[in-house]
């Protein structure tokens, strides 16, 4: 999921002592960031909106249910701001006393089309996400 682009937020720290310098009122910010319109110093001097403005953002979300093979979703998610990728299954030290390995435990979780925290880990990675909630997606 991306979202639309968002507009950037106003570098109103940069703009009020323009302002104040020529006895402006703050008020005129308010057309200047959300209708752009370009405000005119007494001096003849005109401040343009996009000289004030952080460059515009926008997110994506990659969400994975059920899923034992990511792959699919690759080129879809590069960049992602975050990704919840379910992980029902982890290699616990009790299952590590017991002789059971990670590949065994990843090998079960394949075989029921689920993950484990590494393979979630190892797509988040692939795809340079910023965040990875752990998820276990359970009912």
């Amino acid at each position: 999921v991306e979202e639309l682009l968002r507009p950037g937020k106003l570098r109103a720290h940069l703009l009020h002592p323009i302002l104040k310098e020529h006895g402006m009122q703050l008020s005129v910010i308010q057309e200047f960031k959300n209708n752009g319109i370009p405000i005119v110093l007494p001096n003849g001097r005109t401040l343009e909106p996009a000289d004030f403005m952080e460059p515009p953002t926008q997110r994506k979300f990659v969400i994975l249910s059920d899923t034992n093979d990511a792959q699919f979703a690759l080129p879809h998610s590069h960049g992602a701001d975050l990704v919840v990728h379910e992980a029902t299954n982890a290699c616990l030290n009790a299952d590590r006393k017991r002789g059971v390995t990670e590949e065994e435990v990843e090998g079960f979780c394949r075989q029921h089309g689920h993950s484990t925290p590494q393979m979630a880990g190892r797509f988040a990675s692939q795809v340079g996400a910023k965040r990875l909630p752990p998820t276990p997606f359970r009912p």
